[in-house]
């Protein structure tokens, strides 16, 4: 994957953030709900943006290693 390319993190975070300004704009969604909306989606965003711009395969081994950890070393 090239540097800049939506990857499903983005994507997600891109429609978090859509959902949560659409209801906070027809629902009147609180505050704290719209903030964590808002906040989880541009994580999601930057993380996306981290995993394309880097070695995909870094964050899966990364990720693959700490399921061994926590599993006790079996494969799933």
């Amino acid at each position: 994957m090239k540097c800049g390319q939506t990857n499903k993190y983005t994507a997600i975070g891109i429609f978090i953030v859509g959902v949560t300004l659409l209801l906070k704009h027809l629902l009147g969604l609180p505050e704290i709900i719209c903030g964590f909306g808002m906040g989880l989606g541009i994580a999601l965003e930057f993380v996306g943006l981290i995993d394309g711009c880097r070695e995909q395969n870094r964050l899966r081994k990364f990720k693959s290693s700490i399921l061994k950890n926590v599993t006790g070393g079996s494969e799933l």
